[in-house]
């Protein structure tokens, strides 16, 4: 588990500490306070020394080129952006401390391409490369890739992907993936008999449901109920609140030992539901040793959080600008409950 982090020239933040990370985080601000960017950086670092890392963070935020000859120019704003004011020459440095002691450090910044490069494009070459080097700071072990983009492809030097250091799943509001997807990695955690976590959190929001199963149908493998019907339901007849949780609780379970990172946490879940949510996403957390870092614009989904998860468990981070930078204020379980009793704004 991961206890603080420390990052340095990164999108919105020149210089971010947060010191008192939880089991259960919830990252609040205004927009553009850097709630998904903080997100990011935690994804960046749980990728280790694979600097292809820093292009694939793309698929969050920036469309998608539709041609190889524009992929290229479309990455190098992207990657330009990662830097604080798009201040390349500095690097960015992302640090985090573990329960065990150990502590990791990110560097990432622009390089050349290795000499090795074939150009895809005839149209387009691009020149920009990102170097990334971990080190480990208590083992003195360093390692460290090369990245960049030829036509619509991400190549490596040294080539392949390295192994991440933790699993780290990124669930987003809007744009997440098609069902399809969660229905195999629902088949994946039925193939590991890890699905008994899945269900037993789910069943606080519904608790009929007695089976939870990918199933072929129309030509696409679909999530499918028992809700004690004659026959299975899809999922999607069940309401987008569960549909939603569902998919929240499988990324948390699927990242075992790692951390869930959700974007937009309260979005498409009613108020009225939310602390059930919020009790099935701890559940689910705990059965699966899973920190969770989850961003909200909603008062009602820290009220809820604040209700169904023990005080030991939450933190608050709290995001906000001051002198023209972004500091974190953290409030202890506490502090929480003072904001609910003089109504303090903390958002």
């Amino acid at each position: 588990m991961l206890t603080s982090l420390k990052i340095q020239n990164f999108r919105a933040f020149r210089s971010l500490e947060i010191s008192d990370l939880g089991a259960v985080n919830l990252i609040v601000g205004k927009n553009n306070s850097g709630k998904t960017s903080l997100l990011e950086a935690i994804y960046l670092i749980s990728r280790g020394g694979n600097a292809s890392a820093a292009f694939s963070l793309q698929t969050l935020r920036f469309p998608t080129a539709n041609s190889a000859e524009h992929a290229g120019q479309a990455f190098e704003i992207y990657i330009k952006h990662l830097f604080h004011k798009q201040k390349i020459e500095i690097p960015i440095q992302i640090e985090a401390a573990f329960l065990d002691c150990e502590v990791l450090r990110l560097t990432l910044k622009i390089a050349s391409k290795p000499d090795i490069s074939i150009p895809l494009s005839a149209n387009y070459v691009q020149n920009l490369a990102v170097k990334a080097k971990l080190r480990r700071v208590n083992a003195e072990i360093e390692s460290a890739s090369r990245a960049w983009i030829e036509g619509a492809k991400i190549l490596m030097d040294p080539p392949g992907a390295d192994e991440p250091l933790f699993h780290a799943l990124f669930h987003r509001s809007q744009g997440d993936s098609a069902e399809s997807s969660y229905a195999q990695l629902m088949g994946e955690l039925r193939r590991k008999k890890k699905d008994a976590a899945v269900l037993s959190s789910l069943k606080i929001i519904e608790p009929d449901l007695n089976e939870i199963a990918d199933i072929s149908f129309a030509g696409s493998s679909v999530l499918f109920c028992d809700i004690g019907l004659p026959e299975m339901v899809p999922l999607s007849l069940l309401g987008d609140g569960v549909s939603r949780t569902l998919r929240l609780i499988l990324k948390l379970v699927a990242a075992e030992g790692g951390v869930a990172l959700i974007d937009e946490v309260e979005s498409g879940i009613h108020y009225s539901i939310q602390s059930d949510v919020w009790a099935a996403i701890d559940k689910a957390a705990q059965e699966s040793n899973t920190q969770v870092f989850a961003a909200t614009h909603s008062l009602e989904c820290v009220r809820a959080a604040h209700k169904a998860i023990n005080a030991d468990r939450l933190r608050l981070h709290r995001l906000q600008k001051k002198d023209g930078e972004i500091h974190c204020v953290t409030y202890s379980p506490e502090e929480i409950q003072s904001v609910f009793d003089f109504n303090f704004e903390v958002r």
